[in-house]
C-alpha cells in the first residue's frame, strides 16, 4: 500500500454554480459562448463575462470598445459599419459618442441596425427618420419615395407597419405594392426585376427566373403560344416525387 502525504494530495474540487441570464455571455473552457435562457450551471473554470463597472455584458446594450461603438448581438459584436466575434474584452456602458462619427453625444438619437440600437447625434449625415414608424435608421437602408414624402424601412415593412411598400425577393430593394408581380415558388418581385430576370410560364401560370427555366415547343397547339417555358427546379422536383 501507497501512503501519500495529506499535503500532496489535491484539492477536492468544488463547483462554480453561478446563475446566468438569457443574453448574456461567459467564458468556457477559453472560449466566449452566448447564453440563449435563464438557467444555473457549473462554469468550472470560466467566468461571466463583465463590463467595465463589473456588471454582466448584455446583448442589444451599447458599449464604448476602444474607439468604437459596439453592440452585442448574439455571438458578434456589432457597429454600425462592421460584425466580429464577440470577445472576453473591456466594454465600457458610459457611451458618450455617437456610433455614426464618434462625436460626443449631445443631441442624441437612436439608430436601427440589424435588429440592435445604436447611439447617434440628430442631424448627422447617414441618418433618417422612417415616415411610417418615427424609428431612426442608417440611410442606406430605407427607401424615400419622393411623393408623399414617405420615407419606409424594411423592419417597418417587417413588423407590419405599412401595407403600401414591400421588399423584392430579388433585389432585395424596397418598392410600392403597385410594382409588385406575384412568381414561382411564392416569390414576389418588382417590375424591373420581372421585366430584366424573370419570364412568363404560361404553362405554371406565373413568373419564373430566366436562370432557372427551359422552354420547348408544344406540337398540340394547346397554348397560345407554340414557345413554352417552365422551371427546371420545378420540373426536377416533380420527377424525383414520382420516383
Amino acid at each position: 500500500m501507497i501512503h501519500i502525504p495529506l499535503e500532496e494530495l489535491p484539492a477536492p474540487y468544488v463547483p462554480n454554480y453561478v446563475d446566468i441570464k438569457a443574453g448574456q455571455y461567459f467564458v468556457f473552457d477559453g472560449k466566449v459562448h452566448y447564453n440563449s435562457e435563464d438557467r444555473t450551471f457549473d462554469l468550472a473554470g470560466g467566468h461571466i463575462i463583465l463590463d467595465t463597472e463589473g456588471n454582466p455584458v448584455q446583448e442589444g446594450k451599447a458599449y464604448k470598445s476602444c474607439v468604437h461603438v459596439v453592440v452585442p448581438s448574439q455571438r458578434n459584436l456589432l457597429t454600425l459599419g462592421a460584425t466580429s466575434i464577440m470577445t472576453d474584452s473591456l466594454l465600457d456602458p458610459n457611451v458618450k459618442m455617437s456610433a455614426l462619427s464618434g462625436q460626443l453625444l449631445v443631441d442624441p438619437v437612436w439608430v436601427s441596425h440589424l435588429g440592435c440600437k445604436f447611439p447617434c447625434n440628430k442631424g448627422e449625415e447617414g441618418i433618417t427618420q422612417s415616415t411610417i414608424s418615427g424609428n431612426w435608421y442608417l440611410t442606406r437602408d430605407v427607401a424615400n419615395f419622393r411623393e408623399g414624402a414617405v420615407i419606409v424601412s424594411k423592419e417597418d415593412i417587417e413588423n407590419g407597419l405599412t401595407s403600401e411598400y414591400f421588399v423584392c425577393d430579388c433585389c432585395g430593394d424596397i418598392h410600392n405594392v403597385d410594382s409588385a408581380r406575384d412568381a414561382y415558388d411564392d416569390a414576389v418581385i418588382c417590375e424591373d426585376c420581372c421585366d430584366n430576370q424573370y419570364v412568363w410560364s404560361e404553362a405554371m401560370n406565373v413568373y419564373i427566373d430566366s436562370d432557372d427555366a427551359f422552354y420547348y415547343k408544344d406540337d398540340d397547339e394547346y397554348y397560345d403560344s407554340p414557345v413554352h417555358y417552365e422551371c427546371k427546379s420545378h420540373y426536377d422536383l416533380a420527377i424525383r416525387r414520382h420516383w
